[in-house]
């Protein structure tokens, strides 16, 4: 288990990385639009799109990174008692499994049958979305190492 979890921990530092520079991005384009709307009285088209896809990226980083250094998506007071933790922690690793499946499946719908774009800058959307389903598997996996490891 331990060179499991710290092979995740490595590829979360990396995706930390990564959503820093999305969150750098997402303000910077914010800044810059609202610049040019009261200087130019123009705005940029595609901010909207930019700024959508920037927070696919950090909210799917910020939820594995939440619950690799048990930050903020826990239940504290219900799950106290270990049974319950046990139950609780199975439960959310049923659910991020399943949903790192039907996430998985939707991109590969998108990337073989739909092959969907945005709208403004007509950027594919199947690689954000296989993004997020991989950052759902890796929150099942720390999610089931966290299961195994409870103590009695």
């Amino acid at each position: 288990m331990g060179v499991v979890y710290e092979k995740i921990e490595k590829i979360t530092r990396v995706l930390m990385g990564l959503g820093s520079l999305s969150l750098f991005f997402i303000i910077g384009f914010i800044c810059f639009n609202i610049i040019m709307r009261y200087l130019l009285k123009k705005s940029c088209v595609s901010t909207i799109e930019c700024v959508e896809l920037a927070m696919l990226v950090t909210v799917s980083i910020g939820v594995v990174y939440c619950t690799l250094k048990e930050g903020h998506i826990k239940l504290c007071e219900i799950t106290k008692r270990l049974l319950f933790k046990r139950i609780i922690r199975a439960l959310e690793s049923v659910l991020a499994a399943a949903l790192a499946g039907a996430v998985f499946k939707f991109g590969i719908e998108l990337l073989t049958i739909h092959y969907q774009t945005t709208m403004v800058l007509e950027v594919p959307i199947f690689p954000f979305v296989i993004f997020v389903g991989f950052c759902f598997m890796l929150l099942f996996a720390l999610l089931l190492i966290s299961l195994l490891s409870l103590k009695y």
